[in-house]
């Protein structure tokens, strides 16, 4: 037999959930709830059709996952374990890595664009001479444009990573929507910025990479035990815009 709120296997005798505390009622012997019942019962994003119900959808995602508290909690509550039965209740492997990693790496990369940035500030050479090296001639406008990018990218790429990582530690479902929308906006960052400087072969294998880094963790997500019995359900799946038709794995617990 399966919680009907958090979808946790439990005995057939149980009288609650011992994960979220959800009461069972009767025990159901015959007429238990599968597994399968239950990611099927549970809520599911609709698929956009038309370009307006895209920018529709994406509008109501980015309230949805910048937003705190999620307005969406009652319809996709945080499940914390009770007592830890298992180590994939709390994080660890591939999930913790995928948690600290970007915003390490994000940290990192900010440092080295600071660094690299420098220079258009006056700190270590003139105006001209930093556009010139920039590949802007010495058109001081493009240059400054370029660092502004620049700085506005880095700091929302920290911004990202950090959320990200507080959103998982916290039992968020709202994390992968949240990379999802993230992706989408460095995206068409990516796209006005290789427009601007003019080199699309690196537009082109920015967007490649992302997308390709994407597909990857949305296919671990879908696939991980880990992941599925560390949030408790599978609505990080069902918040999902590309991945909300997969169900998950049972949970170990």
């Amino acid at each position: 037999m399966f919680c009907t709120k958090c979808g946790a296997q439990l005995n057939d005798n149980a009288k609650f959930c011992p994960k979220c505390g959800n009461p069972m009622g009767e025990p159901q012997a015959a007429g238990a709830q599968t597994y399968t019942q239950y990611q099927q019962a549970a809520p599911e994003q609709k698929t956009p059709v038309t370009g307006s119900e895209w920018i529709s959808e994406f509008q109501s995602a980015m309230t949805e996952v910048f937003q705190d508290p999620d307005p969406k909690e009652a319809e996709y509550p945080r499940i914390y374990p009770q007592v830890i039965q298992h180590e994939y209740q709390e994080l660890g492997g591939w999930l913790k890595f995928f948690a600290v990693v970007p915003y390490v790496l994000a940290i990192i990369g900010a440092i080295t664009t600071l660094l690299s940035i420098l220079p258009a500030m006056g700190i270590m050479s003139t105006v001209n001479e930093v556009a010139q090296k920039a590949g802007y001639g010495s058109s001081t406008f493009s240059m400054v444009m370029s660092v502004l990018f620049g700085v506005a990218e880095v700091i929302f790429m920290v911004y990202c990573a950090q959320r990200h990582k507080n959103l998982i530690e916290n039992h968020d479902s709202r994390f992968f929507r949240f990379v999802e929308v993230a992706a989408i906006i460095f995206i068409v960052v990516a796209i006005v910025g290789g427009l601007l400087g003019g080199n699309l072969g690196q537009l082109v294998e920015d967007i490649v990479g992302m997308a390709l880094a994407y597909f990857l963790y949305g296919l671990y997500l879908s696939r991980s035990v880990r992941v599925r019995t560390y949030f408790g359900s599978n609505a990080y799946l069902k918040r999902s815009f590309f991945f909300h038709k997969e169900n998950g794995p049972a949970p170990i617990v």
